[in-house]
């Protein structure tokens, strides 16, 4: 029997570009993490 677990959704929002861009990098390449979206500000 396989567990599958539910992934992280993450909503990323900073007034920097470069950080949004850095933060997008790493969730991507987390296994258990999806960045859903991103924004500039809340």
């Amino acid at each position: 029997m396989t567990e599958q677990r539910a992934q992280i959704r993450v909503l990323c929002v900073d007034d920097h570009q470069a950080m949004r861009e850095g933060i997008a990098a790493y969730i991507s390449n987390a296994g258990d993490m999806q960045m859903v979206a991103e924004a500039m500000t809340g």
